[in-house]
């Protein structure tokens, strides 16, 4: 597994190449609410069949190039927003 630090507003890391369902469990355990964002195509591979605390949010985007653009960016905002 690798990790790159982002500094930004908040530092935080991402992780690539690593098992990220059981990454996101154990960060689960610090949060109440989760965002899964994925393509469309990913949409039966991303669900969390283990039963954790916090509330999974999932939001399918179209795959490829389609999911960059404007409209998507501000859909997944809204979504983001109405789940708080």
């Amino acid at each position: 597994m690798n990790k790159i630090s982002v500094h930004a507003e908040r530092e935080y890391e991402v992780l690539v190449d690593c098992d990220w369902k059981t990454e996101l469990i154990a960060l689960s355990k610090e949060r109440t609410r989760i965002a899964v964002i994925h393509s469309q195509e990913m949409s039966k591979a991303v669900r969390i069949d283990t039963e954790i605390d916090a509330e999974i949010f999932y939001f399918s985007l179209p795959d490829g190039e389609l999911a960059k653009s404007f409209t998507t960016i501000a859909q997944l905002w809204n979504w983001l927003g109405a789940a708080g």
